[in-house]
């Protein structure tokens, strides 16, 4: 799993999840580095990063035995 960050839906960056990813602030962490990193970008008042998590296990999307 990563978190990737998006800027005007071009991709910037991913950072690969540690197996820890639910403790507290973790996620917050690293997408305060991203921007801390990215922040010339962010400089625009109008740029609105986005951040998602790729590849989350779920499941729905294991099938039932039954």
């Amino acid at each position: 799993m990563k978190l990737i960050m998006f800027l005007d839906n071009n991709l910037i960056d991913s950072v690969p999840l540690q197996e820890d990813f639910a403790a507290p602030g973790y996620i917050q962490n690293l997408v305060e580095q991203l921007r801390e990193k990215y922040h010339y970008l962010l400089d625009d008042p109008n740029a609105k990063p986005e951040f998602f998590i790729e590849n989350v296990p779920s499941s729905m999307n294991h099938s039932k035995k039954g």
